[in-house]
């Protein structure tokens, strides 16, 4: 539903990509606290700075420039975020972004595709929603909630679409899941 939002270019899946460049970044400042710069190379510094712009590039070229004006939204889904740590890394290379975290409620008899069971997940999403309760940028969002129209109401609104209400949501997965 989020890319149904006017002016909204929403993408799927990057692989982990922005957990692997929030690791580059601190290689290379365990690079140059341990070893140093990179100037006996006969190259320029990198830094915080040069990963923030890498990174920021590397998203608008791979999902390209539909939308330059103003009031236009990107975003993606990623599944892949291994610590509350990667989330606000995120925030300091895309100072406005939002994130939505969503989760089962119960998982009972359930597997994810990474073969993990229901105690791990459980873990996992109290870890999450502890360790995120007081990130003003990142929205929590059961998946039972996904035809909840008051909660899809509060995300719209969360993400800047203040003048957007839906009046009603479908299901369209099977036997309802």
């Amino acid at each position: 539903m989020i890319s149904k939002l006017p002016q909204m270019n929403f993408y799927g899946e990057e692989g982990g990509l922005l957990e692997n460049m929030y690791h580059l970044q601190h290689d290379i400042e365990s690079h140059a606290k341990n070893v140093g710069d990179f100037s006996w190379q006969g190259v320029d510094d990198m830094n915080v700075h040069t990963v923030a712009c890498m990174t920021q590039k590397l998203f608008a070229e791979r999902h390209g420039v539909k939308c330059l004006h103003r009031g236009c939204r990107h975003g993606w889904k990623e599944i892949r975020y291994g610590s509350p740590a990667v989330m606000e890394w995120i925030r300091t290379i895309f100072p406005s972004s939002k994130i939505i975290l969503n989760y089962r409620r119960s998982c009972s008899n359930y597997t994810d595709n990474f073969g993990r069971n229901c105690t791990v997940l459980q873990e996992m999403k109290d870890y999450f929603l502890n360790a995120t309760k007081d990130l003003e940028n990142v929205f929590h969002m059961e998946l039972e909630h996904l035809s909840n129209v008051k909660k899809w109401n509060q995300l719209a609104k969360f993400i800047g679409y203040d003048d957007c209400e839906a009046l009603n949501t479908t299901t369209a997965n099977m036997h309802g899941s």
